[in-house]
């Protein structure tokens, strides 16, 4: 890339016109250009190329370009960064350059995937029937829905069959579980559109039941009740294999 191009879009670019008035002035109070105004002190002109120190600020038009060439031989994101650092500067240059070198094929076949954010554990209820998590499992294949109910600490559950999935119905299945077992201090569920119901909302706040609601359809939030749901599943397989209900 020549000065000469450099020159000829800077002229033209809109941006760089407007920072080149607000050096002359002095005056940095348009919101618009404030990504200069951290480094406004180091900026000058040069006909009409604008400089910041050494450094060439490069015009709108020409940074993708310049960015290509930087990366020229796929020297990686810190590399590309070094090279541009060394002789030119624009706002943004970083995440500039991190959107381009992320999007190249190259980088994207070598690139490692980023790690999962660590699970933490839940912290383990000091009695039986404290702290429970529920979850729909289904439709099966005949439309029935299983609703399970796992208690946090003894790794107890229990399990109904329906072919309701309504805020109402799961009100009555964990009724009559409550019944037998007594309320529980929390229930832990997903997000999904019966929990979010008024009338299971104030179904819990009646009865003093703290609801806590993790992501929808990330098994990890809920691990407890989809540990379970997968030993359920594994179970209708093997009687369905064996010809049993």
């Amino acid at each position: 890339m020549t000065t000469r191009e450099v020159v000829k879009c800077s002229h033209q670019d809109i941006e760089l016109t407007h920072v080149r008035k607000c050096i002359e002035t002095g005056e940095w109070g348009n919101p618009h250009w404030a990504k200069y105004l951290p480094v406004c002190e180091e900026l000058c002109t040069i006909g009409k190329i604008v400089m910041r120190g050494t450094k060439l600020v490069i015009p709108v038009e020409l940074r993708q370009k310049v960015t290509a060439i930087a990366h020229e031989g796929h020297v990686g994101m810190c590399g590309t960064k070094l090279r541009l650092r060394t002789k030119v500067w624009w706002p943004g240059l970083d995440k500039d350059v991190e959107k381009f070198v992320r999007a190249c094929s190259g980088f994207q076949l070598v690139a490692r995937p980023t790690p999962p954010e660590p699970v933490l554990p839940t912290e383990l209820p000091s009695g039986k029937w404290q702290d429970l998590a529920i979850d729909l499992l289904g439709p099966m294949p005949a439309g029935e829905y299983i609703f399970v109910v796992v208690d946090y600490y003894s790794r107890y559950y229990e399990a109904e069959i329906t072919t309701s999935v309504t805020a109402k119905r799961m009100i009555e299945l964990l009724s009559k579980m409550f019944a037998s077992h007594a309320l529980p201090f929390t229930i832990t569920s997903d997000n999904g559109p019966q929990v979010r119901a008024e009338t299971f909302g104030e179904f819990l706040s009646e009865n003093n039941i703290i609801h806590r609601k993790v992501t929808p359809l990330w098994a990890q939030a809920n691990g407890e009740v989809e540990c379970q749901n997968r030993s359920i599943l594994k179970s209708m397989k093997i009687a369905h294999a064996e010809g049993k209900n």
